[in-house]
């Protein structure tokens, strides 16, 4: 294939306006504990389908970052983001299978990339490398015992420094 060939050559292009986001400060507020349990269980829903937490904040009135607090540690909102991220995944298998032409398939090559690396940091146990480590001993030592022998007994002169056999045993 040329290097130098578009795959894009042929598709029409769309103008993209820029938008500015204006963060807008909500005023803080005291939320009653069952108004929180509520709002957590819609978060858990909407964060399935892949909606932001500024989002579904604001649709409550508190602030995003309230949101991501209560969320930070929560098994279920844990859940809802695995859940998300195996149906990206798949999502963009099937858009891979399914491409038309090349820049269909190099767009939906670059999002399962970036879903990837999105699991592989967030839910490292699934999506992670796997690194194991094997440790070999060698065999164990082993002695066997076999019957008492006995040694002749010897004498040590400290002053001549030798050695004197001990003859009376046999």
């Amino acid at each position: 294939m040329d290097s130098s060939k578009r795959i894009d050559k042929g598709i029409k292009r769309q103008v993209v306006e820029s938008y500015e986001h204006e963060k807008k400060k909500l005023p803080a507020r005291k939320v009653k504990d069952e108004e929180r349990n509520s709002i957590k269980e819609d978060a858990y829903k909407r964060l399935e389908i892949g909606e932001t937490t500024d989002a579904i904040a604001a649709s409550h009135n508190v602030p995003g970052s309230t949101l991501r607090y209560w969320l930070l540690n929560d098994p279920k909102a844990n859940a809802a983001r695995l859940s998300l991220v195996h149906a990206e995944m798949a999502r963009t298998l099937d858009d891979m299978k399914e491409a038309a032409h090349p820049l269909a398939l190099a767009r939906a090559r670059e999002e399962f990339r970036a879903w990837s690396w999105l699991a592989e940091r967030r839910h490292p146990d699934l999506y992670g490398q796997k690194q194991e480590v094997t440790h070999k001993v060698p065999e164990p030592l082993k002695i066997v015992v076999s019957a008492q022998q006995t040694a002749p007994f010897v004498t040590f002169d400290n002053d001549s420094q030798t050695v004197i056999p001990d003859t009376s045993s046999t």
